[in-house]
């Protein structure tokens, strides 16, 4: 991989990837932008993310094409501890029952909730919990057929709402209308869902 020096001190948004690289028993990790938008990757070591290295356009393109060669199956997807949202049947539930026991006694903790469209690819709901304010960070980059997004939203609490559409897990201060008309803005998990409220 060859790499250019930014110059300056780095102010950037959250990044697409983080990685792992292990060589001769020496560990490097990596905060990684890589996307279709840009030509030009870019990465910062973990340890100084002040100073930023821009990736030539050939070593862009390899990494994305490897990322995107990556398979990550329900299978991988549960021995990693995530949750599973299988088309109605879910994996790992024991996860996300601890991760909004969690949320409500304000201890911290995250939660990688993954969702498979009917073509196999994976959807991903990274939540975190740092004792105060919930992240959630909705990433449908790895589907072949959709439109490549990630978005972000925040909120305080969740609490447990019922609705003609069943259980709901949201943000206490979301009102009853709103939260019927989310509807498919609602992510669905083993009948709790997940309100974007931004």
């Amino acid at each position: 991989m060859s790499a250019d020096k930014i110059h300056g001190i780095l102010d950037v948004a959250q990044s697409g990837y983080d990685v792992v690289l292990v060589k001769g028993g020496k560990r490097k990790e990596l905060h990684l932008w890589v996307d279709t938008r840009n030509k030009h990757g870019m990465f910062t070591y973990v340890s100084d993310t002040g100073q930023g290295y821009w990736l030539t356009e050939q070593s862009t393109r390899a990494l994305y094409d490897l990322i995107w060669g990556l398979k990550y199956n329900p299978e991988q997807a549960e021995a990693n501890g995530d949750v599973v949202n299988l088309h109605g049947k879910l994996l790992n539930p024991d996860v996300w029952a601890r991760f909004i026991s969690n949320v409500k006694a304000g201890s911290e903790d995250e939660v990688q909730v993954v969702q498979y469209t009917i073509e196999g690819s994976p959807i991903f709901n990274n939540m975190s919990f740092d004792g105060e304010t919930i992240r959630n960070i909705y990433d449908n980059t790895h589907d072949a057929y959709g439109t490549p997004m990630k978005r972000y939203a925040f909120c305080n609490s969740l609490e447990e709402m019922k609705s003609d559409r069943g259980r709901y897990i949201s943000s206490p201060h979301v009102e009853k209308e709103r939260l019927r008309k989310a509807g498919s803005a609602c992510s669905s998990l083993n009948g709790y869902a997940f309100v974007n409220v931004s």
